[in-house]
C-alpha cells in the first residue's frame, strides 16, 4: 500500500495502522517467547550438567573416604 493512498484516505490509515501495530507486537512477543524458551532450555541443560558433576564429585569423595 502506498503512502499516497494512506494520505488521501485517512480512514484506510486508521484501519491499517492498528492492525500493523498489533502484528508487530504479536511478532515481537513471539520472538521474545522463543528467546525465553531457548534460554530456559539452556539453563535446564546447564543445571542438569552441574548436578551430574556434583554427584560425581560426591561419589569420588565417598569412595576415597572408604578406601
Amino acid at each position: 500500500m502506498s503512502n499516497t493512498l494512506l494520505e488521501t484516505n485517512p480512514s484506510i490509515e486508521s484501519l491499517v495502522q492498528p492492525r500493523t501495530l498489533e502484528a508487530m507486537k504479536a511478532q515481537y512477543q513471539l520472538d521474545q517467547q522463543e528467546k525465553f524458551l531457548s534460554i530456559r532450555a539452556e539453563a535446564e541443560t546447564l543445571l542438569q550438567q552441574l548436578q551430574a558433576i556434583k554427584q560425581q564429585r560426591q561419589e569420588l569423595s565417598n569412595s576415597s573416604v572408604e578406601a
